[in-house]
């Protein structure tokens, strides 16, 4: 074998190769790249066709005119004692509600929850975080037996 060199990597190479091909390829996705579910009609149009309408296709919107289920028109309603309030801003659903740090903030409501019987909402928080407001069903069509602060203002 003279002449010749046999190169075997190391596993802290393949290590550090694998790494770099992660962040170069399979971390670039993002949510800018998001196609949307018509794509899928193409080859599910079957499927697609039954989930239109479904809860499952409804369980989480954009809150919008015609997504958003609760009334928005500067409602007030008591949660722990404490007054807060739904209300408009042009298009846009916003809530003010007590925040972490005790004091009450007003949040855009980005995203609706579920569809019926309930229907809650969530707010995007500036660093990317997505939270939904735990209040009692801010819109909640179950039996009110036993329930206690269950907001139920249809529009």
């Amino acid at each position: 074998m003279s002449g010749t060199v046999v190169v075997k990597p190391s596993i802290r190479l393949i290590k550090l190769i694998f790494y770099l091909f992660s962040i170069l390829f399979i971390n670039n996705i993002s949510a800018t790249e998001y196609i949307g579910s018509k794509v899928c009609k193409n080859c599910h149009t079957d499927a697609y066709n039954a989930w239109q309408g479904s809860h499952h296709q409804l369980a989480m919107q954009h809150a919008e005119e015609n997504t958003v289920l609760a009334n928005f028109d500067n409602v007030q309603f008591k949660f722990k004692g404490k007054t807060n309030r739904f209300f408009r801003k042009g298009d846009q659903f916003w809530i003010n509600i007590e925040g972490a740090d005790g004091k009450f903030h007003d949040y855009q409501i980005r995203y609706t929850f579920g569809f019926e019987p309930l229907q809650q909402y969530m707010v995007e928080f500036e660093d990317g975080r997505i939270q939904l407001i735990l209040l009692p069903g801010t819109l909640d069509q179950r039996s009110k037996v036993g329930s206690v602060g269950i907001i139920s203002t249809l529009k």
